[in-house]
């Protein structure tokens, strides 16, 4: 299969998506993760949910052919900000859905769960158990909205990127907290997740 044939994926998030790409090439390892395709990363530390469609839409601009498959890795850095409540957040992400939808209307989107932390942005109680029952909440209702919109059958399992990040980025370089920097706590990631996904278009073999 020629490079200009291979499925195209893109994976889009925050500091876990952009330190995977760092440690894949630390490694030296594939950066296409041993798979079958071309996978474009768009990670970047900080990044929150209301900073997706402005970087969509400029993707959108440079671009002809949509990709076969985007992975969206975000949210958990705008949980607890100021102004995020977990309605309001979850109302955002579904508009958002609906019009990354529009624009890439031959792209399978997939959601992966927002993670545990162990301390949020903007966290003021003692315990971010507040929080963490929103990441739950949100998690729960982008299952239930993407199913709603395509396959019923919307938990793919254990995604490649936490694979992946398990062998290579989590299990040389993480604490024994579960922290993988300890200057950084809400970092730590202590459960697997999975992919919701719409399940519109493309078949799912290229994960």
């Amino acid at each position: 299969m020629t490079a200009c044939s291979l499925p195209r994926l893109w994976i889009i998030g925050s500091s876990l998506i952009a330190r995977l790409q760092v440690h894949l090439g630390a490694f030296g390892l594939d950066q296409n993760l041993g798979l079958d395709c071309q996978i474009t990363w768009a990670g970047r530390g900080g990044r929150r949910w209301e900073h997706l469609m402005p970087l969509l839409r400029s993707k959108r601009a440079g671009i002809r052919d949509d990709p076969d498959v985007m992975v969206i890795h975000l949210g958990g850095n705008s949980i607890g900000t100021y102004g995020n409540t977990r309605i309001s957040l979850m109302w955002c992400m579904k508009t958002d859905i609906r019009e990354i939808n529009l624009l890439f209307p031959k792209t399978e989107l997939m959601f992966s769960d927002i993670l545990p932390r162990w301390n949020w942005r903007g966290q003021t109680a003692t315990t971010g158990y507040g929080l963490e029952r929103t990441r739950l909440r949100l998690n729960g209702a982008m299952f239930g909205f993407l199913s709603d919109m395509g396959s019923p059958e919307t938990i793919v399992g254990v995604d490649c990127c936490y694979r992946v990040a398990v062998k290579v980025f989590c299990a040389p370089l993480v604490q024994p907290s579960g922290c993988d920097d300890p200057a950084n706590p809400q970092d730590a990631q202590y459960e697997p997740h999975h992919l919701a996904h719409s399940n519109r278009h493309s078949d799912l073999s290229v994960l």
